[in-house]
């Protein structure tokens, strides 16, 4: 197998899908408090459900929902992706910094230009292209990284089947009849 350095492209295409479909990716390594052993800085129980979810998530990458956690999730998958391409080669080569990047099209009637959004065979094809270039490192199995695009990947089948079949069980699932 071979690795490469992915585009800016295809980890904007992943940060896009994280973004619509609210995924974050977690820090497995980060502190994990359930919500009644939540203690405060001064030793007191808290029961506070932001305190404990704001203590929960404290080193985890940002969710993609804004521009500094667009651009920290993005950097994230770059950062592993050299990690992987590195550990193949034995190579030590520093990761670039992410830019996010679109297609620009021109409006027909107006003129302007404008940010074409990656379409979900877009999104899926530049998971699949990611996964293969990024999966050579130990630390990439080991980060929360596989888990929110496999969570991205079911979403975005579940969204297709939803938009071609509609809820049939009004659970979110589709029964073939």
């Amino acid at each position: 197998m071979s690795a490469y350095i992915v585009t800016d492209k295809t980890i904007t295409a992943i940060c896009e899908g994280l973004r619509r479909y609210n995924i974050g990716i977690d820090n497995p390594h980060g502190k994990e408090y359930r919500r009644e052993d939540y203690y405060d800085e001064s030793d007191e129980i808290s029961n506070g459900y932001f305190a404990w979810l704001n203590a929960m998530h404290e080193d985890d990458i940002k969710s993609p929902r804004t521009g500094e956690g667009f651009s920290a999730c993005g950097q994230a998958l770059v950062n592993m992706n050299y990690k992987s391409v590195n550990a193949r080669y034995d190579e030590n080569d520093e990761p670039h910094k992410f830019q996010p990047t679109y297609n620009m099209k021109s409006g027909t009637l107006s003129g302007m230009t404008f940010r074409e959004q990656y379409d979900e065979a877009q999104i899926l094809g530049a998971i699949r292209c990611y996964e293969y270039q990024s999966c050579e490192c130990r630390e990439y199995h080991e980060s929360g990284i596989p888990a929110a695009l496999k969570r991205l990947t079911y979403r975005i089948a579940e969204s297709l089947a939803e938009d071609k079949y509609g809820d049939n069980d009004g659970m979110g699932y589709y029964d073939i009849h």
